[in-house]
């Protein structure tokens, strides 16, 4: 059957009409994006807070994520907090990264790197794969938990394996340069090659250097 945005939305709509909190944050999904209906962080929004105020999980991280970059809403890192940490009563690692992210940076905030670690590892234990990114970056750099090369290879691993083009990219980095694995350039292209095919920069940027350094 032939994709048809215009479809799905009224159906979405119908569902949503009726009170059903996943079809009302899935339609504020295709106003946010303009699939099917023109864009409109607006209505988004409003489509988003209807299934955030039944206790939809991802209702309540999309409406979130608005209040984060101030799409359609006040901007307000505060109430964007507030929305993630609901999210992540109910186990959504989406939001879990959201608030380990906040921590990390600082936003809305004090920084603490423990508790950025401690977000990222929940998600990362859900099953997220940008969680695993994450959390290895921090083991890479020591920031609130031991530095430790080989349990950042461990969660870029992960992370890769799962489909992250940063967890690749981060993986091709670590066997590039010989941290926590034994240096290994094929394994490195490998890795690039993989995230670079998702349209990552850096990726498309280091096998760029390897391929130039390999030149006679």
């Amino acid at each position: 059957m032939a994709q048809s945005y215009e479809e799905a939305v009224r159906w979405y709509r119908r569902g949503a009409i009726l009170g059903n909190a996943t079809c009302q944050c899935n339609l504020g999904y295709m106003y946010q994006y303009g699939k099917g209906v023109p864009q409109s962080d607006k209505a988004a929004v409003g489509w988003y807070r209807k299934s955030s105020d039944l206790g939809n999980e991802n209702g309540k991280m999309r409406l979130g994520y608005m209040y984060r970059f101030g799409r359609g809403v006040p901007q307000s890192y505060r109430k964007a907090l507030e929305l993630f940490e609901e999210a992540a009563e109910k186990n959504n690692p989406d939001a879990m990264r959201n608030i380990g992210w906040m921590y990390e940076s600082g936003k809305g905030v004090d920084v603490s790197y423990e508790t950025a670690a401690g977000w990222y590892r929940r998600g990362a234990e859900l099953g997220d794969a940008s969680c695993m990114d994450s959390l290895g970056l921090l083991y890479l750099h020591g920031k609130g938990v031991p530095q430790s090369d080989k349990m950042a290879v461990e969660w870029f691993t992960r992370s890769a394996k799962n489909g992250n083009q940063y967890g690749q990219r981060d993986l091709g980095h670590m066997y590039e340069s010989g941290k926590g694995v034994i240096r290994d350039l094929k394994e490195a292209v490998h890795w690039y090659q993989m995230s670079a095919d998702q349209g990552n920069v850096t990726a498309k940027g280091r096998l760029g250097a390897m391929r130039r350094a390999d030149r006679p």
